[in-house]
This record gives structure tokens, sequence and C-alpha cells, in this order.
């Protein structure tokens, strides 16, 4: 291949690269003002709970009058929070990601209590198989359920577990207070850990709702009632405002898809017009990468 040659095909290969990111962005923006409820009222959120719950939940909803209940593991990392502040609240994560991380945090407690009862062996290699059974029994106990809720319909309020901070600084502070160790961590990493949990925990990353909820907002509930007509129309004359960021959001990211896609197609163009076969092959690329990046 000569050089002249070598130039002409990496501009051809850059052309589909920023063709296909074009794309799979334009995709992702749309589904996001979806997921969000810019375009429906209706959230795609996840509730992690133990497994033993979930039959429950998908006949008769998150109840929140759960929330006073002193095992209930959001409850036990409250015990310095006025009770009034973390009644009738239920949670859920706006990112699957969000809601195992709650989950997590119990396997992370169960696994210590098993470590514990497990200490007094005299034998290390003992302690570290218990160790790990422990790990896998209480990974399989956790279930994160996925919800569409018409959270415009709802009491939205700040997460208690913030404790009232208003970013990640006043938060940090929160977490001296409650937790001395983490005083101790040098201020680099308290500063890395504080953004981190405030986002996980803040509004973009959690949605703490007032009152329970019922079990027709889960998709695996046979009670799952599916967005309609009248539901959606109500939400756009109420919420005007959101209802055009929504459709402006999607058009955007439709139209950088569409942008993405013709990039790629009119790239090989004018070696497809040689060959009918390359034509297809195109255009079905084109529309395979477009629907993937819609489904995500």
């Amino acid at each position: 291949m000569t050089k002249e040659e070598q130039l002409a095909k990496n501009k051809k290969d850059n052309t589909d690269i920023a063709g296909g990111a074009g794309v799979v962005g334009g995709g992702v923006l749309a589904k996001k003002m979806h997921d969000r409820g810019h375009l429906t009222g209706r959230e795609t959120l996840y509730h992690n709970t133990h497994k033993d719950n979930v039959k429950h939940i998908l006949n008769k909803g998150l109840d929140s009058a759960r929330a006073s209940d002193k095992d209930n593991i959001t409850h036990k990392f409250l015990s310095d929070v006025d009770e009034k502040n973390i009644a009738n609240k239920v949670y859920f994560g706006r990112k699957k990601m969000v809601a195992k991380s709650v989950g997590q945090n119990y396997i992370n407690g169960a696994v210590a209590d098993d470590v514990i009862a497990n200490i007094k062996s005299d034998k290390p290699e003992n302690q570290l198989k218990a160790g790990f059974k422990s790990v896998i029994k209480h990974s399989n106990e956790r279930k994160t359920l996925k919800a569409s809720v018409p959270t415009w319909k709802m009491n939205e309020v700040d997460n208690p577990e913030l404790r009232g901070a208003k970013n990640h600084t006043e938060f940090k502070g929160k977490l001296k207070e409650v937790n001395p160790a983490f005083g101790m961590l040098p201020e680099q990493l308290q500063d890395i850990q504080a953004k981190a949990a405030y986002k996980g925990l803040g509004r973009k990353g959690t949605a703490v709702l007032e009152g329970s909820v019922g079990s027709e907002v889960f998709k695996k509930s046979k009670n799952y009632k599916k967005l309609g007509i009248k539901e959606m129309a109500e939400f756009v004359k109420k919420n005007p405002k959101r209802f055009t960021k929504g459709v402006g959001g999607a058009a955007l990211g439709l139209t950088a898809a569409g942008v993405g896609a013709k990039a790629i197609y009119d790239n090989h163009k004018k070696e497809a017009q040689s060959n009918e076969r390359s034509i297809e092959k195109i255009a079905s690329h084109k529309e395979d990468i477009y629907n993937r990046a819609l489904s995500k």
C-alpha cells in the first residue's frame, strides 16, 4: 500500500469512527431523555432488596412504613438522624449500579458478622473459606427490581443520608462527624470518597419518595401498569416545560444519530456504487448500529 493509499484509508476509517460515535451518542441522549421521564413523566428507576422481599413487593409494592423499622438497612445507617426525617420514605436508584451499591452495603455488613462469628477458629484457611462462602451466600440474597415510576405525581425529597448537606464539601464534614475514622484518611482521599458518595446519594443518583409506591410500577409485577395516552397527556398538560425539554433533547439525540449514520454511509457511497452488495451491507450496518444504540 502506497503512502497516499494509507492516508486515504486512515481518513476513511476516522470518518467511520466519528460517524459511529454520533450514532451511539445520539441514541444514548434520546434514551436518557426517556429514562429521566422528560418525555413521558415515567422515570426508569431501580430498587435493591433481599430476595425474600421480592414476592411481596411485586404483589403489594413498597411500604414507606418500613423506613422506620430498626432492621431496615437504611435505618441502620441513620442512627444519628431524627426519626421524623427517616419515616415514610422509599428509595430508588436512578441507575442500576446505584441501587446495587445499597445491596453491597448489606453484603459487607453480613459478611463482617460472619467473619467475626468464625474468628475463634484456630485455622486461618477455615476463616478464609468461610469468608468466601459468606460473600457468595449474601450476594445471591440480593435482587434489583426495575420500575417505571411516574415521579411527577410524587413528592421527591432530599435523601436523609446526606444529613442536610447541599454539596460534597458539606457532606465531607458530615461524614467526619458521624465517622471519626473517615477524618483520619488523607485529605485527597476524603474528597474523592465524599464526591462519589454525594453523587450517589444526591438526587442525581437516588430518588427518595415520600409515601408508599404500588406494585404497578414494577416491570415484573403482574399488576404492572403500562403508560397510557391519558397519563401522558396529563403529564404534558401539567409539565409543559419539562416535556419540551425532553422533546428537544430526544430530537437532538436522534439528529446526532442520523448525522453520524449518514457520515458512515457517505463515506462508503462511492465504493458502494460499484458494488450493489456493498450498498446493502452498509445500510444494514447503519441500521444495526442505530438500533443497538437506542436499545441500550
